[in-house]
């Protein structure tokens, strides 16, 4: 009804009157209101001309049942200043005309501008607020995109979101590749959910100049590990050729606040890479990353108790070879009692978790797994 009153007073009558104004029309219980940009030639009009008045009320009349299945038992004019106000009332409830499909079918034809007022509107709650109003609408408009087996969260978000990366796909030809870059970019900050169902069912993959580029265009923490985990065997393979691991990780600990945590950067990173000399000089990296930036943990302010809370942190999964790096380098630090307080750790870590291979790692004095059984 929105749209109709908009067309109709917007366009249709405004072309056959010939008045200057515009009107925008808000739509509350049993009342419309026009309020035009500037001083109304139809209020005029009507006030001076009973028998246009007349035919108005009864073309609004019409309408108005036609929307409420001939529920409507009285329109009347009425203004406010210079604003023009529908008046009517109803003899019952609502009756919805249209299947909420049909009303799927319509909007799938419109622009997300349209659909946004439509779902502002109160008339129209119970439809905007079922889901099968989304999911119909995201079906007849945005079809391709969809991948069976994998679930959509939100389909109003999805719609919205899938409507800007439609047109980011219209325009691409057209652009600069660095603009095309910067516009994903947002496009995924924007709509970091849509994003990720793209990326997982890699659908943001193509017309890179580098490969590498398609990753840098993500600035959610969350949506760049879950993608550098989802990545298909060509992705690792082309990534392991440019040797993108320490800039990756750089990428990650700038997006944390440098505050992320080894263990989560290790899986991440891994997950790109076979066993062997390159996963080893990547962990490097990353431990002497990780060292130099954290104040408490190299230089003359080496804090003794961030180090013991940080090994003890590591008891929990952390990668063992990037565990064995930092033991190398400050395992001499500790007192004997504070490695068997480590061990300890490493045992309680066993039992939570059937993981064998961390038991007794911080060397001697060690302890004995009997002793906690």
């Amino acid at each position: 009804m929105d749209l109709l009153f908009n067309n109709y007073f917007n366009n249709v009558l405004r072309d056959h009157l010939s008045y200057p104004e515009t009107f925008k029309i808000t739509f509350d219980l049993n009342k419309i209101t026009l309020l035009p940009n500037k001083p109304s030639g139809l209020l005029k009009s009507i006030k001076t001309n009973p028998t246009l008045k007349t035919k108005l009320i009864n073309q609004i009349s019409i309408v108005l049942n036609k929307y409420y299945s001939n529920q409507v038992d009285e329109v009347y004019l009425s203004t406010h200043s210079n604003d023009i106000i529908i008046n009517y009332s109803i003899k019952s409830e609502r009756i919805e005309v249209l299947p909420i499909e049909l009303y799927s079918v319509i909007f799938s034809y419109s622009a997300p501008d349209d659909v946004l007022t439509f779902e502002s509107s109160n008339h129209f709650i119970n439809i905007t607020e079922d889901p099968k109003f989304w999911i119909n609408l995201v079906s007849f408009k945005f079809g391709e995109y969809l991948r069976p087996f994998e679930k959509i969260q939100n389909y109003s978000d999805f719609y919205y979101g899938i409507s800007e990366y439609s047109n980011i796909n219209k325009i691409k030809p057209t652009i600069r590749y660095t603009r095309l870059l910067e516009l994903l970019k947002t496009f995924t900050r924007k709509y970091p959910l849509v994003a990720k169902y793209l990326l997982k069912t890699h659908q943001i993959n193509g017309d890179f100049t580098n490969k590498s580029d398609l990753i840098f265009i993500i600035d959610d923490l969350e949506l760049f590990q879950s993608y550098i985990l989802d990545l298909k065997e060509q992705y690792k393979n082309a990534l392991k050729q440019e040797d993108l691991g320490p800039q990756i990780f750089d990428y990650l600990f700038t997006l944390s606040g440098y505050n992320y945590n080894l263990e989560d950067v290790s899986e991440a990173l891994i997950q790109l890479y076979e066993s062997g000399d390159h996963t080893d000089k990547l962990i490097e990296y990353i431990v002497d990353r990780l060292i130099k930036s954290d104040p408490n943990l190299s230089g003359p302010n080496l804090n003794k108790e961030r180090l013991y809370q940080f090994f003890s942190d590591a008891t929990m999964g952390t990668d063992i070879h990037a565990l064995t790096l930092l033991w190398s380098k400050y395992g001499h630090l500790f007192t004997p009692r504070e490695i068997k307080e480590l061990n300890k750790q490493t045992v309680n870590h066993y039992y939570e978790t059937g993981d064998e291979s961390l038991i007794n790692f911080f060397g001697n004095p060690m302890v004995k797994v009997e002793d906690y059984e």
